[in-house]
């Protein structure tokens, strides 16, 4: 008893109802935002991934497109320049580009489960 109830008007009641719809408008763009993120990063991998070659191709600020075809050069002056016994010490994930295309042995490879024999090239190549 005494206690006097105090009556909500309209206005305060429209404020009130404006917190819940911000809240959705907030949680629905980051919803789509995160989604759109997820079909973006989906595309830049299928692009990256989906045809791995040791030629790269870029583009150019104007479009046009830049072939790099130095791997493939290098393996052939490698095949071309040392003789066919050579065997060559790379890195280990080169071993099978260099066993492949330039069809010469190499002492590691990404075959190579031997890890103190890929630590001892590694301590040699640096």
């Amino acid at each position: 008893a005494g206690k006097v109830r105090k009556h909500v008007s309209e206005q305060e009641k429209a404020e009130e109802g404006l917190g819940p719809n911000i809240k959705s408008i907030v949680t629905m763009l980051m919803l789509m935002l995160l989604m759109m993120f997820a079909v973006h990063c989906t595309w830049v991998t299928s692009n990256a991934y989906s045809s791995p070659s040791v030629v790269l191709a870029s583009y150019n600020h104007d479009g046009s497109r830049n072939i790099l075809d130095d791997f493939r050069e290098a393996y052939y002056w490698l095949r071309q320049n040392t003789d066919e016994h050579a065997k060559v010490m790379s890195w280990w994930d080169y071993g099978y580009q260099i066993a492949g295309m330039a069809n010469r042995t190499t002492l590691v490879d990404n075959n190579t489960w031997n890890n103190s024999h890929i630590a001892l090239v590694s301590a040699a190549v640096s």
